[in-house]
C-alpha cells in the first residue's frame, strides 16, 4: 500500500474509532500513533478539524497509542489496565516516561495503581511527578496553556493569513520549552 493510501486508511480508522465513542477510542489512538509525526503536520491539523478537536487532542491520542505499544511487551495484563483508564492516562504516562526517565515496568505499576484506585489523570500525573521530581515551574504551565490555546486557533481554519503565521511561529518558537 502506498504512503497516501496508507494514510487514508489510517485516517479512516482514527475517525471511525473516535466517532464510535469510548469503547472504540483505542482503535483511534493506535491508528493516530501511526499518523502523527510520520506524515505532514497539515495532515494532523486536518484530522483534528474532521474530529472537531484541537491538535493537542490528536497528539494525545497518538501518544497514548505509542505508549501502549511501548508498554505492551513488559505487561501481560496491560489490556485489562487499559480498559479501566482513559487514553489520557497513557498519554500522560508517555510524557512522564520521557520527563523523568522512568522504567517501563515502573510506569506500568503506576498505571495499575491508578486503575485500581480509580485515579484521575491529574492525580496520576501528580503522584508520579511527586515521586520523581518537582513539578513544572508556573511559567511553563502557563506557556503550555498558551500553546494549547494557540493550537486551537491553528485548526479553526478561519483566521486571517497574517494571524495564522503569527500563531504558527509562536508554536514553533516555544516548542523548545514544551515538555
Amino acid at each position: 500500500m502506498g504512503d497516501a493510501a496508507q494514510y487514508l486508511a489510517l485516517r479512516r480508522r482514527v475517525i471511525d474509532g473516535y466517532r464510535r465513542g469510548t469503547s472504540a477510542r483505542w482503535v483511534a489512538c493506535l491508528a493516530a500513533s501511526r499518523i502523527v509525526g510520520r506524515h505532514a503536520p497539515a495532515q494532523t491539523q486536518q484530522l483534528a478539524r474532521e474530529l472537531a478537536v484541537d491538535v493537542s487532542a490528536v497528539e494525545d491520542m497518538a501518544q497514548a497509542g505509542v505508549t501502549y505499544r511501548q508498554l505492551r511487551p513488559v505487561c501481560g495484563d496491560l489490556p485489562e489496565i487499559r480498559v479501566k483508564l482513559t487514553y489520557s492516562h497513557f498519554a500522560a504516562a508517555g510524557a512522564l516516561l520521557r520527563k523523568y526517565d522512568i522504567s517501563p515496568r515502573e510506569i506500568v505499576e503506576q498505571l495499575r495503581t491508578a486503575a485500581n484506585d480509580g485515579a484521575s489523570v491529574s492525580t496520576f500525573r501528580a503522584l508520579v511527578s511527586g515521586e520523581h521530581g518537582p513539578g513544572l515551574p508556573p511559567w511553563m504551565e502557563e506557556l503550555d496553556k498558551m500553546r494549547k490555546r494557540a493550537k486551537l486557533l491553528q485548526v479553526r481554519g478561519d483566521l486571517p493569513k497574517g494571524l495564522v503565521k503569527i500563531v504558527d511561529r509562536f508554536i514553533k518558537d516555544t516548542e523548545v520549552y514544551h515538555e
